[in-house]
């Protein structure tokens, strides 16, 4: 009865170990720091290619402009990933219609800065995005729809450092689309 009882209290009184979530692409992620986006803060879409980010509100496209979702990571051609800025309007204000929507809606926009800076995963080195929700594909710099005060550079942000910067409009980079799901 008294060997029961130390094993009993032994293995209900170790520390519990819980399963560190991978949430970056290498094991360059720094351990220690908690992550930024989890992946449960997500909600995967029917047809997968979408995810809500039930913290923001916000429905994002898994994958950067003309790539698509393929099994657990998005594909596509680099030569006609990256698009300027102008484009990038064209694209989400005049291009997709009822007649013709991007991944089933119309609806879609260029995210403001802070909105596309929501998914940055501050927990991860080298692709500062969660790739379980958002793939592999796309690492470099994003549009945003945020102008830089009093100027014509536009704000940008580095999904491999994590970083804010401006850019001239002539430049070419990715975008990901954005629409809000919730008023």
């Amino acid at each position: 009865m008294i060997k029961n009882s130390i094993i009993f209290f032994l293995f209900f009184s170790l520390p519990v170990i819980a399963a560190e979530e991978t949430v970056c692409s290498s094991n360059t992620n720094e351990k220690n720091i908690q992550a930024s986006t989890p992946t449960d803060q997500f909600e995967y879409t029917q047809d997968g290619d979408t995810v809500i980010d039930k913290k923001t509100g916000l429905m994002w496209s898994r994958c950067p402009w003309n790539y698509h979702w393929e099994l657990s990571t998005c594909v596509g051609d680099t030569s006609t990933g990256k698009i300027s800025w102008e484009n990038s309007l064209f694209v989400a204000n005049d291009n997709l219609t009822s007649d013709a929507p991007h991944l089933g809606f119309s609806d879609w926009r260029l995210p403001n800065i802070k909105e596309i800076a929501s998914i940055i995963e501050q927990k991860c080195a080298g692709f500062a995005i969660n790739h379980q929700v958002f793939g592999g594909a796309g690492s470099g710099v994003y549009w945003s729809n945020t102008h830089v005060d009093g100027g014509s550079n536009i704000r940008v942000i580095n999904f491999v450092s994590g970083q804010v910067t401006s850019v001239p409009p002539t430049e070419e980079f990715f975008l990901r689309l954005v629409r809000d799901v919730t008023p």
